[in-house]
C-alpha cells in the first residue's frame, strides 16, 4: 500500500490544478428544486436505501415523464444463458435481457416532445459474482489477491463479541436466504478456474446489511483492474451488453476510498474493528487488505479500462464527489505519475459526468466545478445525495 495522502495547502493546489484554470467570472446556474429526485432515477431506487425487497418508488409513467438519466441494473446482470442466482428474488432475474425489455418499456412511453432518456447500466467493473466467474474465459489470476489467511477472515467473525454478534456469527461463501442467494458457491467456481490464485487467497466483497442472521457472506471477488487481460474481457462483456441490454452507456464506478491507506476498508482494520462498528459504516467492505494494491494502482487501473472502454467505442459515464477525492487524487508516493492529471483525462473522454451537489470543494462551489468541466468540454449534471434516489418530499 502507498503511503497516506496529502493534505492542508497541497490539497488546495491540487484542487486548482486538477481541471482547467480558474476562469473569473462564471456563472453558476440556478439547480432548481428536486432536480436530483426528479431527473436522475436509480431503478429499483428503495434498494439502495433499504433491505426491503422489491420495493419500488417510481412507476413506468413517472420514471418515462420525468427522468432525464436513468441507473438501471446491477453488478451481477450477465446475459440471460449465465445467470447463477435462484428465483424468486427482487429485481430479477439479473439479466440484460430483463433490463432491455423495461428500457423498452419506458422508451415507448416517453413523450416524442421530450430528449431521450440516457440509459446507463450500473456496472461495477471490480466486482465479479458468482455467473461472472463460471462464464467463459474468465481465470482467477483476474483477482485481487491478499496475504491474509481466510481463516483469519472467518476467525473475525467468530471470535466476535460486540452486540451484533456475541459470539454466534459465521462466515459462509454461499448465502442462505434473500435475494441474493447463488445457485454456485462462489469459493467452489474460483477455484474452478485456475491457474490463479484459490478462493483462500483473493479478496472479497462483502455484504453486512443482513445482520439479524449473523451470517456474512461475500456479494462478489474482486478483480485487479491493473490487470490488461482482466480488463480486456471485461470491456468485450460491456459491449456485448449494451447490445443486449439497450444501454446507452455503462458507469464507470470508482471506489477510491477503499483504497486510502487512512481509511483501511477491510475486516478487523481501524474502520471495522468488530461487526458493530463495521454496521455503523457503509454497508460493503473488503473481506481483507489488497497486496501491494493501493490507491495509486487502483487509479492506474481505472484509468486504463476507461481508455480500453473508449477505444472500444464503449460509452462511458462518471459519477464524482468533487470533495475529497478530486482535492486527494495525487498520491504524493508516486511522484512520476500525477493522479489528478489521469483522472482528469477519465472526465473528459465520459459520456456525461454527474456532481455531487451536497459535497463541496474547500475552494470552488459545486457549481463552479461544473462550469469547470463545461469548460473542458464535459456534459455535467448535478446531483444531490441529501434527496436520496427517490422520489422528493
Amino acid at each position: 500500500m502507498k503511503t497516506s495522502f496529502v493534505s492542508g495547502a497541497f490539497i488546495s493546489f491540487v484542487l486548482l490544478a486538477l481541471l482547467v484554470p480558474m476562469t473569473s467570472g462564471s456563472q453558476s446556474a440556478e439547480r432548481k428544486m428536486g432536480d436530483w429526485c426528479s431527473s436522475f432515477i436509480v431503478r429499483p431506487d428503495r434498494r439502495w436505501q433499504s433491505i426491503e425487497p422489491c420495493v419500488r418508488a417510481w412507476t413506468e409513467s413517472e420514471v418515462a415523464n420525468r427522468a432525464e438519466v436513468v441507473s438501471i441494473g446491477t453488478f451481477r446482470d450477465v446475459s440471460a444463458a449465465e445467470d447463477r442466482f435462484k428465483r424468486p428474488k427482487c429485481g430479477g432475474p439479473f439479466t440484460h435481457e430483463t433490463n432491455a425489455a423495461y428500457i423498452s418499456s419506458i422508451r415507448k412511453l416517453r413523450p416524442p416532445s421530450m430528449p431521450p432518456i440516457l440509459f446507463i447500466h450500473a456496472t461495477r467493473f471490480e466486482l465479479v459474482s458468482p455467473s461472472h466467474i463460471e462464464a467463459d474465459g474468465f481465470r482467477s489470476s483476474f483477482l485481487l489477491t491478499t496475504k491474509t489467511p481466510i481463516s483469519k477472515v472467518e476467525n473475525f467473525f467468530e471470535s466476535d463479541y460486540s452486540t451484533a454478534c456475541e459470539g454466534d456469527c459465521r462466515w459462509a461463501f454461499q448465502h442462505s436466504k434473500g435475494p441474493d442467494q447463488s445457485d454456485t458457491r462462489i469459493d467452489l467456481a474460483i477455484d474452478a478456474k485456475r491457474p490463479g490464485p484459490t478462493h483462500e487467497n483473493v479478496v472479497y466483497y462483502v455484504s453486512l446489511r443482513d445482520s439479524s442472521s449473523k451470517s456474512f457472506s461475500p456479494l462478489a471477488a474482486v478483480a485487479d483492474l491493473t490487470n490488461a487481460a482482466y480488463r480486456e474481457w471485461r470491456v468485450k462483456r460491456a459491449k456485448i451488453a449494451i447490445q443486449k441490454g439497450g444501454y446507452d452507456a455503462v458507469m464507470l464506478n470508482h471506489k477510491f476510498p477503499q483504497y486510502d491507506e487512512e481509511t483501511e476498508y477491510w475486516l478487523g482494520s481501524s474502520c471495522c474493528s468488530n461487526v458493530s462498528n463495521c454496521l455503523r459504516k457503509p454497508d460493503t467492505i473488503l473481506s481483507a487488505r489488497p497486496d501491494g494494491y493501493g490507491f495509486a494502482e487502483y487509479v492506474e487501473g481505472w484509468v486504463a479500462l476507461a481508455q480500453d472502454l473508449r477505444s472500444a467505442g464503449v460509452p462511458y459515464v462518471v459519477r464524482l464527489i468533487p470533495h475529497p477525492w478530486l482535492t486527494r487524487a495525487d498520491d504524493p508516493a508516486t511522484p512520476e505519475i500525477n493522479e489528478a492529471s489521469q483522472i482528469r483525462s477519465v472526465l473528459k473522454g465520459a459520456r456525461l459526468v454527474m456532481l455531487d451537489a451536497g459535497n463541496t470543494g474547500p475552494t470552488l462551489s459545486i457549481t463552479e466545478w461544473a462550469e469547470q468541466l463545461r469548460l473542458a468540454g464535459v456534459r455535467v449534471l448535478l446531483v444531490d445525495k441529501r434527496c436520496g434516489y427517490a422520489k422528493a418530499g
